[in-house]
């Protein structure tokens, strides 16, 4: 018997393409979420977005990912799905409703390595804990945040300590 060990699973493609997708199979057939981050973007990209709960390409992948159609247009295609993450100008997603824009926090970079890694797994990590997406969204960006201001991809990711400092952090966030 199967137990669940997992809330949520991110996956990106520095690992090969037919990995990904029987990962991401396997989790939709076992109700485990999945955060996909199609960076670097490839042709076989879409065939993840049946398995996969979230996306989360910059709008470059994006565009690439969806030649034909505008940004606005493809995130309100995948409501609730489609995160798109736009460097200093922060992210957008559509929650079925209207665009959602979660605005970046300005810093004063000294290494963007590893800001995309953090983002998304401060995203995975806040949705994991019940957040809605734009709530999630904007811990994401406390966390991405604080990560372009140290040197190195794991030096720069923040400890929960760190965040919860944040002058932007939710005080009402009980995350341990």
């Amino acid at each position: 018997m199967w137990e669940r060990y997992a809330d949520m699973v991110v996956l990106q493609n520095e690992v090969p393409h037919e990995v990904n997708l029987s990962i991401a199979r396997f989790c939709k057939e076992k109700g485990v979420k999945v955060l996909y981050n199609p960076a670097p973007a490839r042709s076989t990209d879409l065939e993840m977005l049946d398995f996969v709960d979230f996306i989360t390409p910059n709008e470059h992948e994006c565009q690439e990912l969806f030649p034909d159609k505008s940004l606005k247009d493809v995130v309100a295609s995948y409501s609730n799905k489609l995160i798109v993450t736009l460097g200093t100008k922060g992210s957008i997603f559509h929650d079925e409703e209207e665009l959602q824009e979660i605005p970046a926090i300005p810093a004063q970079a000294v290494d963007t390595t590893g800001a995309g890694d953090t983002f998304n797994a401060g995203l995975a990590y806040a949705i994991s804990k019940g957040l809605k997406i734009k709530e999630a969204l904007a811990f994401a960006t406390i966390a991405s945040q604080l990560s372009v201001q140290k040197f190195g991809a794991q030096g720069g990711m923040p400890y929960l300590k760190e965040m919860k400092e944040h002058p932007k952090y939710e005080k009402n966030l009980h995350f341990e």
